[in-house]
């Protein structure tokens, strides 16, 4: 049974959504609210029909709308039966429609939550129309119907936000404040290697690239033996081999 992540501030959950028929959440998309507080709009009636899982504040506050364990509507799309869904309130309209930092941090901190509970060691970005079972995907309005949302600036953001998610994902987060930037955020993994296939080891994973640096594994640091696990990360972190 999934649950509400674990930095929801509040819910309005009023019943809507609708029965999930047995799937479980495999991972997120991504909305922007095209307003600036559309958390009335979301959490009653309205004239979309518009129920996401998640509502997120300018402010960073998670208020949970459609109980994880029932599918939302949000997506117009049948990925809303294996996704939490997020509304994401806009800084400002109009232009690149701008999140803040802390509503993308959020965000952020609730799609880990989901991975997690849902048994997945890995983030990654969603492809429509390709099989991904061992990534959480991460997925956006605008791959699935002819709209603008989530906006130029989340759709800008949408690498950065998988790097970070795989971060916190490890415990090994070392973002700047400002989570817009890139920053000199770096992490550290090890992997198993493979017979005449790949280097396992050490890598420093700086800025979404990995580097690899040999050696001992400090304590804490995640080893990563199962091969499907290890293909997914290949996938989202260049220079992983």
């Amino acid at each position: 049974m999934s649950k509400w992540a674990a930095n929801t501030s509040e819910i309005r959950d009023n019943g809507f959504g609708t029965s999930r028929n047995g799937k479980t959440i495999e991972g997120a998309v991504l909305h922007h609210g095209a307003g600036t507080n559309v958390l009335d709009y979301v959490a009653n009636a309205n004239s979309r029909d518009s129920h996401p899982t998640y509502h997120v504040s300018d402010g960073g506050r998670v208020t949970g709308i459609v109980h994880p364990d029932r599918r939302p509507f949000s997506t117009s799309h049948s990925v809303d039966s294996v996704a939490v869904t997020f509304e994401i309130d806009n800084e400002s309209t109009g232009g690149d429609w701008p999140v803040s930092d802390k509503a993308l941090s959020a965000v952020i901190d609730v799609i880990v939550d989901h991975a997690r509970q849902s048994g997945y060691k890995v983030i990654g970005k969603n492809t429509p129309g390709k099989d991904q079972p061992d990534l959480f995907f991460v997925a956006w309005h605008q791959q699935y119907v002819q709209t603008a949302c989530p906006g130029p600036y989340v759709l800008g953001k949408i690498d950065w936000i998988i790097r970070e998610a795989n971060a916190r994902l490890n415990n090994h987060s070392q973002a700047s404040n400002n989570v817009g930037q890139e920053g000199d955020d770096m992490y550290l993994i090890q992997i198993k290697g493979k017979a005449n296939a790949r280097r396992g080891g050490l890598y420093a994973v700086i800025k979404g690239e990995a580097k690899f640096i040999g050696g001992t594994a400090p304590a804490g640091v995640p080893v990563f033996t199962d091969e499907a696990q290890i293909k997914a990360l290949q996938a989202v972190i260049p220079g992983l081999k």
